[in-house]
């Protein structure tokens, strides 16, 4: 089916959607697996090639009938110490990354109207490093990045800008260890220089933070990263902006 988005409409009209959208709740979640990946290769807009207005109508469809929310329950859901519940976490993060690529409107409805914002604060902060930390701060970066209001709920969580810095905190005296964990810092940095850009109420929240100081840190360390310390100059420049 994915390889025929001219399809896409008739699989609408039959209400096939909502009997994969139901799936997300099945107790079984090697059933849950099955329909995130189904879900992330149909709204898969290059896989698609130029079908993006069925992929957009798709995603719309999604949104209607509760399927983002229940994408990200289905995040809470997994246990990622079962290598088939991590490859599910993966799929729901390329759903999300997919629907913010096909507008701005589906990035705010991620943030708004389901429990990822909470879900990925938490996930950035878990201490091991793999694929699925490195790809939940990259959704998150392309989150704030492609819409206004996600950034701006970022700010306004309570300790939402707190978690990002948090997340930074242990590349003060240490560098990443490989090119994903490295492009995985460079994610935290976007989101957070994201937050404080053109949005009084995200430098006044990085400053309540301490951001200022973790920056000064991270910048002046001869164990932090190049990378790391440029970035930290960065955030300060964008944080210091009018």
């Amino acid at each position: 089916l994915a390889a025929s988005p001219e399809l896409y409409p008739a699989f609408l009209k039959l209400g096939a959607l909502t009997s994969v959208l139901s799936l997300l709740a099945h107790d079984n979640t090697d059933i849950v697996a099955d329909a995130v990946a189904l879900i992330s290769e149909l709204t898969d807009a290059e896989a698609a090639g130029e079908a993006e207005d069925e992929v957009e109508a798709l995603l719309d469809a999604v949104e209607r009938e509760g399927g983002l929310s229940a994408l990200a329950m289905a995040l809470v859901r997994m246990d990622e110490t079962s290598p088939d519940e991590a490859a599910a976490v993966t799929g729901v993060l390329a759903c999300f990354e997919n629907a913010s690529a096909a507008g701005e409107r589906f990035a705010a409805a991620i943030v708004a109207k389901t429990c990822f914002l909470e879900w990925v604060l938490k996930r950035i902060n878990v201490s091991a490093f793999d694929t699925n930390k490195a790809a939940a701060s990259e959704v998150l970066a392309i989150l704030c990045q492609s819409a206004p209001k996600a950034r701006d709920a970022l700010v306004a969580k309570e300790g939402g800008l707190d978690a990002v810095l948090r997340a930074i905190a242990p590349y003060k005296r240490r560098a990443p260890a490989g090119g994903d964990e490295e492009e995985h810092l460079q994610n935290l940095f976007d989101v957070l220089c994201c937050a404080v850009t053109g949005s009084q109420a995200g430098r006044i929240a990085f400053m309540a933070a301490e951001g200022v100081e973790l920056m000064c840190i991270v910048a002046r360390s001869k164990e932090a990263a190049p990378a790391a310390r440029v970035a930290a100059f960065r955030a300060l420049d964008f944080a210091c902006a009018r």
